[in-house]
């Protein structure tokens, strides 16, 4: 990524799906719409940091979930399965991209672990639920508009878009808009420009 100015607007395309119709056929693509989304201030970095304390969504970092997850694994599960899933609990905590099939094994780890161990249960879900606010917050206060999507982008009295602007927005690209603006939100210095 090119150093950018919270200045610029950037404009971000979502990875569609393929979609099937109803006897099996991949449906016709329809162009993807572009958003058109500001780059956060320093202010406006302090101001979604606020709103996620408002909304109840921090407290639980990834870090914390993955020594309460090693901790509830040690409660649960026997040494043999404590042995085995240590490399993949150190790849994560090193911050190391996970192979397809790593992925689908914690997922299956993490749904076997919530059901024997309800204090990593709300850990988990309290994690969960600060993600998914987090993007719907980042939406609200800096997806800007859109080219090529039918939709009208009304606004609150504090500037933030209503919810049900994004509730017409296409399933699925709330959580990638989100996922491109926390990376806006939190730039190493070296990428950002003014």
């Amino acid at each position: 990524m090119l150093p950018i100015s919270s200045k610029e607007t950037v404009r971000f395309t979502p990875v569609e799906q393929e979609k099937s119709t109803k006897n099996g056929k991949k449906a016709p693509k329809q162009p993807a719409p572009v958003y058109l989304l500001a780059v956060p201030t320093v202010a406006g970095r302090a101001a979604y940091t606020r709103e996620l304390h408002a909304e109840g969504a921090v407290g639980v970092t990834e870090e914390d979930r993955l020594a309460r997850l090693r901790g509830a694994i040690a409660e649960v599960a026997g040494r043999e399965q404590q042995t085995q899933l240590s490399p993949l609990l150190d790849k994560l905590e090193q911050k190391k991209k996970l192979t397809q099939a790593e992925s689908a094994l914690l997922v299956d780890v993490e749904r076997q672990v919530c059901s024997l161990h309800s204090e990593y249960a709300q850990v988990f879900a309290e994690l969960v639920y600060a993600k998914q606010i987090g993007n719907i917050v980042a939406c609200r206060m800096f997806l800007k508009g859109a080219e090529g999507l039918g939709v009208t982008f009304e606004t609150d009295a504090r500037g933030f878009l209503t919810l049900d602007t994004l509730d017409a927005l296409p399933a699925g690209h709330i959580d990638q808009i989100g996922g491109k603006l926390q990376t806006l939100l939190w730039l190493p210095r070296e990428k950002e420009k003014n």
